[in-house]
């Protein structure tokens, strides 16, 4: 498998492949470079070759454009002997098979239920008393977003010249969605509500920023999608919608998702819609995206979508395959241009508004149609309080949601409305959890303090000691009589901004070496030999004017890159910790 695989923008329910190796479409092969040198700075024969700076200067990325194979892996070998260059990939095309799997006789559509069932399933109507994502923007990587859409148009970000996002695709300057993927993903999101016409989104007074990355026919390339995120960062957006996937990880989109992540920006990442266990589709399988699979009509997991550890939460996204084959009634109903290239190829699938425009509505299916619902409800979230991290995110969805039926298809199908009403909980669960663990009544945790709560909880939970006052009932997170990992993960997520919470973590993740959930006297003197030893190494290595090495970097838990008194001091403090516990 190459570097770049194959991007999967899930257009209704299509599946992107790309060559894994350089073939005759390669656009050219994508460098970065390490630190702040650039190819100007090299001694290489780049300096004529390269073709484009990628986004802004923080990406430090350029794209050699060339269409010569034996060009571009000439180029690369000689990339790879040079030390300064971080990573090199090829940027591949992508182009979409679209499968017409949703197809419908012509005519009425007859059907006894709501037109919206998706929506009303996940009681974004009962969230629309309390939030409708106003003062959110939401950046939405797609084909681009029909602009003049009715049902849009109102919630679509422009700037004061009326230039309305941004294409990144080449030949195709604005952002009109000549293919109908984006529309649909749009309408999901944000679609205008008490307007008398079509549908209503799950965020219907968010901001829709339109960043094209994909071309009439679904094509692509991994340079375009870098470019959009970046600009997306750098416009400081709320919140990004990734309704496509790469078939195998990059190091640059890994790179653009830390980045994101970092800047507080939640990617909301598709599952995809193979039928399989995630393993290497990128961006769900980075840990930093809210990954995002596909449930039907009876909350189970819809026959197309993919599976595994790293989806955190499931939407709505289609019908079973009886009624997808039959008439696709209980596919996803939302906005579309009829004259784009997928309006006018699936006829069928349409809902006539009435308006004698180009704008109408269709019914698709796919991981790229539960996303969304997914952004939606994160920007109903952000739009309430500004201040949620992505982990606060992340933990209050999961924990709110409805049960689903399936294998490994998150912590279950998404609630808007319970969601919001866990907001207020989980600031009051903040609150009472930093009151216990501030022993000394400071207002504020130390390591100490943290350490000390987290081995009680540990040990609580592992041994039933009860080695801290109330530890049960404190760390009880999720509220279900049980202290267990998850309760962990939610202390985690609620003391991420703790500024001692990360050195702490490290040492109670180095201090517990066989991995039980068990601190033991015997791993708190090997952790304090192995640090004597490695404060040792670190002044041989500085009188000889070396930095510190990796081997010695597990000991800096507070990350100034050197190794002292401070991190010995943390060590002291789980050692008081221990002894306060088994005393």
């Amino acid at each position: 498998m190459g570097l770049l695989g194959a991007i999967v923008c899930l257009l209704h329910y299509a599946e992107v492949k790309a060559a894994n190796v350089c073939n005759k479409e390669t656009r050219g092969i994508i460098v970065k470079y390490e630190g702040s040198d650039s190819y100007k700075s090299q001694n290489l024969r780049l300096s004529f070759l390269v073709s484009k700076k990628l986004g802004t200067s923080q990406i430090n990325s350029y794209r050699i454009k060339n269409n010569s194979c034996k060009n571009l892996e000439s180029i690369v070998e000689e990339l790879n002997r040079n030390e300064n260059i971080e990573y090199v990939e090829f940027d591949n095309p992508i182009k979409v098979a679209s499968l017409d799997y949703f197809s419908e006789k012509s005519g009425s559509w007859g059907q006894n239920y709501d037109d919206l069932w998706a929506f009303k399933k996940i009681q974004s109507e009962e969230a629309h008393a309390l939030s409708e994502g106003d003062g959110i923007t939401i950046a939405v990587i797609d084909t681009g977003i029909d602009f003049q859409h009715p049902d849009l148009e109102a919630n679509i970000w422009h700037d004061a010249q009326q230039v309305y996002g941004r294409s990144f695709v080449e030949g195709e300057s604005d952002i009109t969605d000549r293919n109908g993927h984006g529309t649909h993903v749009a309408g999901i999101i944000a679609a205008v509500k008490d307007n008398n016409i079509g549908i209503v989104g799950v965020a219907p007074q968010a901001e829709l920023l339109a960043l094209k990355a994909f071309d009439s026919s679904g094509r692509g390339y991994l340079s375009d999608i870098l470019e959009a995120l970046d600009y997306a960062i750098d416009k400081d957006v709320d919140i990004i919608n990734a309704s496509w996937i790469i078939d195998s990880s990059s190091p640059g989109l890994q790179e653009m998702i830390t980045r994101a992540y970092t800047a507080g920006i939640p990617i909301i990442a598709s599952a995809g819609n193979n039928d399989q266990e995630l393993s290497t589709q990128a961006p769900a399988i980075y840990s930093e995206s809210i990954t995002v699979a596909a449930t039907d009509q009876n909350d189970k997991k819809t026959f197309f979508s993919n599976y595994g550890n790293r989806v955190d939460i499931a939407a709505p996204g289609g019908g079973t395959p009886e009624e997808a084959n039959n008439d696709g009634v209980y596919n996803i109903l939302s906005t579309m241009n009829r004259n784009s290239k997928v309006g006018k190829n699936l006829r069928s699938l349409e809902i006539d508004d009435g308006s004698n425009n180009n704008s109408s509505y269709f019914r698709y299916a796919g991981t790229s149609m539960a996303t969304p619902f997914v952004t939606g409800v994160v920007a109903l979230l952000k739009s309430l309080d500004d201040k949620l991290g992505i982990e606060d995110i992340r933990t209050i969805i999961k924990t709110s949601a409805d049960t689903s039926i399936g294998t490994k298809i998150g912590a279950g199908r998404i609630n808007a409305y319970k969601a919001i009403m866990a907001i207020d909980s989980q600031k009051q669960l903040s609150q009472a959890l930093l009151e216990a663990l501030d022993r000394d009544k400071d207002d504020s945790v130390s390591s100490y303090e943290f350490v000390l709560g987290l081995l009680a909880y540990l040990n609580e939970s592992k041994t039933q000691v009860a080695a801290f006052e109330n530890t049960t009932l404190v760390f009880d997170i999720n509220q279900d009589s049980v202290t267990n990992s998850q309760d962990l993960l939610s202390i985690q997520s609620l003391l991420k901004n703790n500024s001692s919470f990360n050195s702490a973590n490290k040492a109670v993740s180095k201090l517990d070496s066989d991995q039980d959930s068990i601190i033991t006297n015997s791993e708190i003197s090997k952790l304090e030999q192995d640090f004597l030893n490695a404060k040792l190494k670190f002044l041989q290595n500085k009188k000889s004017g070396k930095t510190i090495t990796k081997k010695l970097k597990p000991y800096d838990f507070n990350n100034d890159q050197r190794i002292n008194y401070q991190d010995a001091q943390i060590i002291e403090n789980i050692k008081q910790a221990i002894s306060s516990l088994l005393s």
